[in-house]
């Protein structure tokens, strides 16, 4: 028989198989197109290293989705066309020329969908990139990109896929005789056994993966515990398909009175047979519904807080802070210099600062154990120590300034804010004294950066002279002296990030031995745009996956029935 017969005959059996084989050669093409997508956006370099690390990572699970799926899809289309094969044995052909027919119909569809899904993601990939670049609020670069690399990637990945798929194509008819393939796709209807133990493990595994998200509180633990209670999650829920739900019909079978009732009888005698070859297919439209859900509000959370989440963490547009030599004997000359530099730079750019904030202000990382501040302790303290907090300490005088306040302090009391609950204590002690907390305050406009997670103490003491006191004290622990300011502007977010990169410079270059640091609100929602939109692609696109598998394994469910 010429190789041409051969080719007829595999072309002959994809028309016939149509119904199977479209949506499976769709899903190739649409897995295909999406992975060139976010590969060639993870190398443009018009976006950032935020988004293009996403995107990178976010290639990789696609990659190994495309895998386990399209396994999983072909593995259903084998099992159905097994009697077909079969057949095409009794009729004649050997397991050879079936391999080859095998052979020019994974050919077929993979340069298809490999041709079709490159030219849709080439196409789509100018559009993706719009959008991004939309979400960031950037310029959008003229000219259009092709990534010879991710081509290449595409290329290379689903040619080992196909090939690895028609490996397993031709397992299954190899090591298989004529009967079983006449049969092969019937298998499934054998009653299956029941499972008590499999039963018990799942529904412990569904227990302990809920049990952990919903009593986890700690933000930072919930974040580690989270993949183990979704991998639970996953187990419990493949047994509780796979052997819950025959445990639960073979105990309605055993339920004389139930079982044997014309209605109960037919519908529990049906299901028992057929559950072993649904109850898999179930659980995976199951898990990727749930993933969908998930993903998509998830993601697009993120997305919609992101104002929330940089106000939250900034007060005010832009915030500095410049160290102070303990030796200095001006502060307020210190303040005016730092304050001239920064209005220089406002009015090169033609925008005014409002609502400024300034003071004096004295850092440590310490401990705080019932009535006492631990300071003096080592970087390899603050590692080991669960309970390690920040302290500030600031001066009554820029307290009453901000505040617009008239408080009154004795050189042994002082005011606390925390963001903890359940310090009650009258007193404080601080390197060995004690100070009488003389009010606690509830609400205050210094900016502080830390969430409940992270315990902050801010302390008012009586002058500026006790600050100094603090700081002269011998500590190894992390400890800081400056003068912040922190203001908000009249300009766009483009001028407040101009703001923010020529103060950067200019403060650097002539900060000499001082510490420095800045923060800026339009350099924050950046950076937080930066990874947040590559997440939210990159969720948008696995959604889109999920969906599609989930709709696809349906598909054929119905069609086999």
């Amino acid at each position: 028989m010429s190789k041409f017969f051969y080719w007829k005959l595999a072309v002959t059996n994809l028309k016939k198989n149509g119904k199977t084989i479209l949506p499976y050669l769709f899903t190739c093409i649409m897995t295909t197109a999406m992975f060139y997508i976010i590969t060639s956006l993870s190398k443009n370099n018009g976006l950032g290293y935020n988004t293009k690390m996403v995107l990178s990572f976010g290639s990789y699970v696609i990659g190994i989705f495309a895998v386990i799926f399209l396994f999983y899809t072909n593995s259903f289309l084998m099992k159905q066309r097994k009697r077909e094969f079969g057949l095409f044995h009794i009729l004649g052909l050997e397991k050879k020329h079936l391999a080859k027919i095998i052979a020019y119909e994974t050919f077929v569809i993979g340069i298809s969908s490999l041709i079709i899904g490159l030219v849709f993601g080439i196409m789509l990939d100018k559009v993706m990139f719009l959008i991004l670049m939309k979400l960031f609020e950037k310029d959008i670069p003229l000219g259009f990109y092709i990534s010879v690399k991710s081509l290449l990637i595409s290329c290379l990945l689903f040619g080992v896929i196909h090939f690895l798929v028609f490996l397993n194509s031709i397992r299954q008819i190899y090591f298989v005789n004529p009967i079983d393939l006449l049969h092969g796709g019937s298998y499934g209807e054998r009653e299956p056994k029941n499972k008590w133990i499999l039963t018990i493990l799942g529904i412990v595994s569904l227990g302990i993966g809920y049990t952990i998200s919903l009593t986890t509180k700690d933000v930072l633990a919930a974040l580690a515990l989270f993949f183990l209670a979704v991998i639970f999650v996953i187990i419990g829920t493949y047994l509780i398909f796979t052997s819950g739900s025959i445990t639960l019909l073979k105990a309605l079978k055993s339920n004389k009175n139930y079982y044997y009732k014309t209605n109960h009888f037919i519908s529990i005698s049906s299901m028992m047979y057929r559950m072993k070859k649904n109850a898999i297919g179930l659980a995976n439209i199951c898990i990727l519904s749930t993933m969908v859900l998930v993903t998509l509000s998830t993601t697009i959370s993120l997305w919609m807080g992101i104002d929330t989440i940089i106000n939250d963490s900034y007060s005010k547009e832009l915030s500095l802070s410049r160290g102070i030599s303990l030796e200095s004997k001006d502060y307020e000359k210190e303040k005016k210099e730092l304050n001239d530099g920064i209005q220089n730079i406002l009015d090169q750019i033609g925008i005014h600062k409002k609502n400024d904030l300034e003071y004096i202000k004295l850092d440590f990382w310490g401990v705080q154990k019932g009535e006492s501040f631990e300071l003096r302790l080592t970087e390899d303290d603050l590692v080991d120590e669960e309970d390690a907090c920040m302290v500030r300490f600031v001066s009554l005088a820029d307290y009453n300034e901000i505040m617009g306040t008239d408080e009154r302090l004795r050189e042994n009391e002082v005011m606390i804010y925390t963001n903890q609950n359940g310090m009650d204590n009258d007193s404080i002690k601080i390197f060995d004294e004690s100070y009488g907390i003389l009010k606690r305050v509830k609400n205050i406009p210094y900016p502080t950066r830390y969430n409940e997670a992270i315990p902050f103490y801010l302390v008012v003491v009586s002058n500026d002279e006790k600050i100094m006191d603090f700081a002269k004290e011998e500590t190894a622990a992390d400890k800081s002296l400056d003068i912040y300011m922190n203001f908000d502007t009249d300009g766009t977010k483009k001028e407040n990030l101009e703001l923010y990169e020529k103060l950067w410079e200019d403060l650097w270059n002539n900060r000499s031995e001082h510490s420095l640091s800045t923060e800026s609100k339009a350099a924050a929602w950046e950076n937080t745009t930066d990874s947040l939109a590559g997440i939210l692609f990159v969720g948008i696109f696995l959604s889109v996956l999920f969906i599609m598998a989930a709709v696809l394994i349906m598909y054929y469910k119905q069609i086999t029935e």
